[in-house]
């Protein structure tokens, strides 16, 4: 097989060599110039030098298959921009600072939300994928948090109280935040921005925090506050009207009292020294 006989799956790639081995396919691959700085937009028309990428990508019939991409590094020549220079961005074929395709990265996210890190990587290394359980856990982590929950976490108790984290599809705790502040939550949701739904409690941190880290994200209160809410409203309510129903009482009792009083002042049969003679 040649590198005539290949097609990318992606648009705007072309493929230069191709190299097959027992164990893996090397392809070599460019993409078509991009050269957009990510900070204020404009097309740069400067070039800075070039790298290569290494990017493991979907197996071909069982053995191991390795981009390797040639990309390109740009000047952005924009005035007051503080990027002076970037590298191209592949957003069709893999998102930034990522070591594997997007393609891999969901094979790999799908079987780890199935079944889990160890068998997730006994199964991907016999389609020809060398990962382990612990980076098939960390890319389920990453890629599938649509629902999250937020929760007071205790480090030390009356002393430092954290957040925790959890995964509302998977029901797994995701991470622990080492404070309550919203810059805090508002980081963490910044670098995992998949987040749809967020459930929290009331407090006016985890609100900022979620506003400021994912705007997109819908937050609501889960069953568990609501209910708790419920509770405490109910348990004041008939705190207030059993109070009012005793000080009722009590001035009844009183007033019953006090006309027993007058009644038996009226009613007492007087002293013989108190009629006339």
């Amino acid at each position: 097989m040649t590198k005539s006989d290949i097609r990318p799956s992606k648009n705007g790639l072309k493929i230069e060599a191709c190299v097959a081995t027992k164990r893996e396919w090397t392809i070599e691959v460019t993409a078509e110039p991009h050269p957009v700085c990510p900070d204020c937009g404009p097309v740069s028309t400067s070039k800075h030098s070039w790298y290569r990428r290494m990017l493991p990508d979907l197996p071909v019939q069982g053995v191991h298959t390795m981009l390797v991409l040639r990309t390109f590094r740009w000047r952005c020549r924009l005035s007051g921009c503080k990027r002076l220079v970037f590298a191209e961005r592949l957003p069709e074929l893999t998102a930034k600072y990522a070591r594997r395709s997007h393609d891999l990265s969901l094979l790999v996210r799908l079987c780890g939300h199935q079944v889990g890190g160890r068998q997730s990587a006994r199964l991907l290394d016999r389609l020809g994928i060398s990962l382990s359980g612990t980076t098939v856990l960390r890319q389920v982590m990453r890629d599938t948090l649509a629902a999250s929950s937020g929760h007071n976490w205790v480090w030390s108790k009356g002393q430092r109280y954290g957040r925790i984290l959890v995964d509302l599809e998977t029901r797994r705790v995701v991470d622990l935040l080492p404070d309550r502040s919203a810059s805090g939550t508002a980081a963490w949701l910044k670098a995992h921005p998949r987040a749809e739904i967020i459930c929290r409690d009331r407090h006016g941190l985890y609100a900022q925090g979620a506003r400021e880290g994912a705007p997109q994200a819908r937050q609501v209160a889960d069953r568990f506050h609501l209910l708790r809410n419920l509770r405490e409203l109910l348990e004041r309510n008939l705190a207030s009207s059993a109070d009012q129903r005793g000080e009722t009482g009590s001035q009844q009792r009183s007033r019953n009292s006090s006309h027993h009083r007058r009644c038996r002042a009226v009613t007492a049969p007087r002293s013989r020294s108190s009629f006339p003679l």
